[in-house]
């Protein structure tokens, strides 16, 4: 059964409105954010046949976030994949980032907040996959989500090459064959398996424990990245997050903290007229903005402000 919602189907000036609920209907409760106010176009196709719940969308750019209250106060029983069919995407959750290019994937789970991020017009297609079969493969979901799923390996180019295509035809016809369905649950298994299933890895707790160390000793470098970390432990980077994975941290989120933590100290013992530039700088962020936006987030506030609390703190009364 195929169902299709659009823009189009009423006046330009019920559009935004409209989309609202639509993406709040078809997914789950979202807050949406769209640029601009006039002519907006979107449309999304739901499909459910056999045992699979798709649903593809073509939208101008916009902005979807999942809040931790609409996550508490409506649970699913599903995990998304996300397939970028057209157009990149950004997807943020459990402390991960990920660009999304056409052909590739990555898990989201509406059970806890996330954000998606279009900048440019794009294409989407959403495979409903139950809880079990996502956690068949991983007990945790928070260590898969927001991870890019590209054809790098013989079964993921396949898988994802079969999902492209179910998706191509349940945007364009819709789906009416129960074998083809089912059978993307299958293939989504199988590409789940070949990113995040058992494998021969190094030794985790010694893996970690030499990624610390390299993080540490480049802190200060702008280019350090998970790909380098992998390289320099002389491990692939599904091994590196599966080593971060089991001791409950992220690599990226890992480097961002260090860098933070000792930001913080720098703004504690350097004279204050030391430029917060040069602070971001020195532990390795590529810019003062980004070094702003990312030191707000954690303290709530900007670096200048927080140095100038701890010095009223600090003074006596």
């Amino acid at each position: 059964m195929r169902e299709v919602l659009s823009t189009d189907s009423v006046g330009e000036r019920e559009r935004l409105e409209y989309w609202h609920e639509v993406v709040r209907t078809v997914f789950w409760p979202l807050s949406v954010t769209i640029d601009g106010t006039s002519g907006y176009q979107a449309s999304v196709s739901r499909d459910l046949c056999g045992a699979l719940e798709l649903s593809t969308v073509q939208a101008q750019p916009h902005t979807v976030r999942r809040t931790r209250e609409q996550a508490a106060a409506s649970p699913t029983s599903t995990v998304s994949l996300g397939l970028q069919v057209g157009g990149p995407g950004t997807l943020r959750q459990d402390g991960r980032d990920c660009r999304l290019e056409p052909g590739q994937a990555a898990l989201f789970d509406p059970a806890r907040p996330y954000t998606m991020v279009f900048r440019a017009p794009f294409s989407l297609a959403v495979f409903s996959l139950p809880r079990e079969l996502v956690q068949s493969v991983c007990t945790n979901a928070r260590t898969v989500t927001a991870r890019v799923l590209a054809p790098d390996t013989d079964v993921s180019q396949a898988a994802l090459s079969y999902l492209s295509c179910v998706a191509t035809v349940s945007a364009q016809s819709g789906l009416t064959d129960v074998a083809l369905s089912n059978g993307a649950l299958n293939i989504a298994t199988a590409l789940l398996r070949d990113a995040f299933g058992s494998h021969d890895d190094a030794p985790h707790d010694e893996t970690h424990q030499q990624a610390q160390a390299f993080i540490e000793f480049n802190l200060t470098d702008p280019s350090l990245t998970p790909a380098r970390v992998a390289a320099a432990c002389h491990v692939s980077l599904r091994q590196l997050y599966r080593a971060f994975d089991a001791a409950g941290q992220s690599v990226a989120g890992t480097i961002r903290q260090r860098r933070l933590d000792r930001a913080r100290d720098l703004l504690s013992i350097l004279p204050r007229n030391t430029p917060v530039a040069w602070v971001g700088a020195r532990v390795g962020f590529g810019s003062a903005q980004q070094f702003t936006r990312v030191f707000r987030e954690m303290h709530g506030l900007p670096p200048a402000t927080w140095r100038a609390t701890q010095e009223t703190e600090a003074s006596p009364s």
